[in-house]
């Protein structure tokens, strides 16, 4: 006697299985990461930290960097998402002013772990792509307790956020070889500018662009790789996300110009 199977459209298909090991992983560099973050209290005590940097007018028009020696992104990122929420919650909840600080820069260093957590996402999927689980999982438990990477985590400056900008901006080159869609090529580049935008090294990771392209293309001409419409929209978008990250690159170019030849 054989039976047949009602299909049933209310069933849900399966769910991918959650990897418990890149979970421990995460959980592991985000729990040693929280411990000592509240050191120094309402300060970041750290010459080279990018999250408080001052502003100034450029002819009428707010938050133009004192200077271009080191690029503005996280100071805006850390704006947005630190000291405006922070500033608004203590006003709404009635909150001492004398708290805003201590809870700005205790919030500003959460910020950066989520930015911590999410790199130790993005080295498990990048090393998955290329290699075994096991070797995915080593990645990542060995990336997560790194005490380099858990130390940084502390100081507010931009170095793991631009760690986090370039490693999105590698995982969508990475796509552009298996895939090769649009949409991988200008994600690419736009989070290549904003890693330059975080800290000017970053702009080197943008080499993935034109390297995964090749591998994707195969053995053709260089004439039609280089004028290849996806690789031309690929390298745009690096300089529309290191404009949009940074617009007084535009805006104020001269003072840009030359505190970047400076570099």
């Amino acid at each position: 006697m054989t039976t047949t199977r009602r299909f049933d459209a209310d069933r849900k298909p399966p769910r991918r299985r959650v990897d418990k090991v890149l979970v421990l992983a995460v959980l592991l560099g985000v729990l040693f990461s929280l411990h000592g973050i509240d050191w120094g209290r309402g300060e970041s005590w750290n010459p080279d930290q990018m999250a408080f940097r001052t502003f100034r007018y450029f002819k009428g028009l707010p938050f133009c960097p004192g200077d271009f020696l080191k690029p503005p992104f996280h100071t805006y990122f850390n704006l947005a998402f630190s000291k405006t929420p922070v500033r608004a919650a203590v006003k709404v909840l009635g909150l001492p002013r004398a708290v805003r600080e201590p809870l700005t820069v205790l919030w500003s260093r959460i910020l950066t772990v989520f930015l911590f957590g999410g790199s130790i996402l993005l080295v498990y999927a990048i090393s998955r792509a290329f290699s075994s689980l096991r070797a995915s999982r080593a990645a990542a438990v060995l990336f997560a307790t790194s005490a380099g990477f858990v130390a940084f985590s502390h100081f507010l400056t931009a170095d793991i956020p631009v760690m986090f900008w370039m490693l999105l901006a590698f995982y969508f080159g990475q796509r552009i070889a298996f895939s090769g869609r649009y949409r991988d090529y200008l994600l690419a580049g736009l989070f290549t500018g904003i890693a330059g935008a975080t800290k000017y090294n970053g702009l080197f990771v943008g080499v993935v662009i034109p390297l995964a392209h090749c591998l994707r293309a195969g053995p053709v001409s260089l004439r039609s790789l280089a004028l290849d419409r996806k690789l031309l929209w690929g390298l745009a978008a690096v300089a529309a996300g290191f404009v949009l990250a940074n617009p007084y690159a535009l805006l104020a170019f001269p003072d840009f110009y030359s505190d970047f030849l400076y570099n």
